[in-house]
């Protein structure tokens, strides 16, 4: 499937937490004194990914400013305050940060996320060091890591796929400090199986950048699909959030086969910069190219993000677009119910 050739800096991934109630598990030490999370249902958290393009050739950055003023604005609806922010990673293009107080920090970071709505503390090697947390004290940046909210009944999954990307292994950043190439893909894989397997939690989620389908520009990610969906089945993680394309997508992938997994995948790229291929379409024009894939429930090629409500039963996604009614209004909503028709367990 066709690459991008203006990748950022790859995922860490980045969450934005408020202080909202009592840290749990680790999170107490993960986020420091600032930062507090919520014990009870219902956890409210919006989801944007592959931004960091203010003031990049365009006034407005690639509509990055206009998906965060859209953010500010679900923030101060009744909905409310979010309780974090989850990024999908590819948070600074189009190289990433180059020292640790390089100032597409402020200008990327800082002064676009700026409203009152959305001071709620955040987590995307110069991303990944604690000393950025000085600058803005948001910023929490971490990989492979598993974050315990709601007295332990919900498990995120903070996952990095960018080993099993050929094209990030090849470029440029790949050979930077602490980057790709001084990864290991198969132990990714080996992190998030322990994991799974060792959670409790009622609801299981996975946050990473590459989406395994996808009806996007890069489309299917084999590597990231084979890899998963044997998770997923086996223990039972109900949804998969991802970024990579700059797009908005829901895809359901639920195979009549008893034996395949059933989840969500719920695709947030459109935090800046849109693409024009994908969804069966290339620049407009009718493309086999570039398909929609089987499992897509929708999708768009726009800017903009997701608001999600989690609750003990069900997980309501609201997806929001610059392209409808200004964002002011859900343009498509997903009902995902904890308890999916799973296949057995297989060894």
């Amino acid at each position: 499937m066709p690459r991008s050739l203006a990748a950022a800096a790859r995922p860490p991934l980045l969450v934005l937490m408020c202080a909202q109630a009592m840290l749990v598990g680790v999170a107490a030490q993960a986020f420091g004194a600032k930062v507090t999370l919520p014990q009870t249902y219902p956890l409210r958290f919006f989801v944007v990914g592959d931004w960091g393009r203010a003031n990049d050739e365009h006034p407005n950055g690639y509509n990055q400013t206009r998906v965060a003023q859209m953010m500010a604005k679900k923030a101060n609806s009744a909905y409310g305050k979010p309780h974090f922010v989850l990024s999908t990673g590819d948070n600074f293009y189009s190289f990433g940060l180059r020292n640790l107080s390089d100032h597409w920090f402020t200008q990327k970071f800082t002064n676009i996320y700026k409203a009152p709505g959305l001071q709620v503390p955040c987590s995307p090697l110069y991303q990944l060091d604690p000393a950025l947390r000085k600058r803005d004290w948001r910023w929490h940046a971490f990989r492979n890591r598993k974050l315990s909210l709601a007295g332990g009944k919900v498990d995120f999954f903070f996952w990095d796929t960018t080993p099993s990307d050929v094209y990030s292994f090849y470029s440029c950043w790949g050979g930077f400090k602490g980057g790709v190439r001084s990864q290991s893909w198969p132990n990714n894989v080996v992190w998030l199986q322990n994991q799974l397997a060792a959670s409790k939690a009622s609801w299981k989620l996975i946050v990473a950048h590459h989406p395994p389908l996808s009806s996007g520009y890069h489309g299917v990610n084999p590597e990231v699909q084979v890899a998963v969906e044997a998770l997923v089945r086996k223990y039972r993680a109900q949804v998969y959030f991802a970024g990579h394309d700059h797009n908005l997508e829901h895809l359901h992938y639920c195979d009549s086969s008893f034996y395949e997994p059933n989840y969500h995948i719920i695709v947030s790229g459109g935090g800046s910069r849109r693409y024009t291929k994908g969804f069966g379409t290339s620049n407009g024009k009718p493309s086999d190219y570039y398909p929609t894939d089987p499992s897509s429930v929708w999708g768009a090629l726009t800017d903009g993000f997701v608001a999600v409500t989690l609750k003990a039963q069900e997980m309501v996604v609201q997806f929001y677009s610059t392209d409808f009614k200004n964002g002011t209004t859900a343009v498509h909503v997903a009902r995902i119910p904890r308890l999916l028709k799973p296949g057995p367990d297989l060894d």
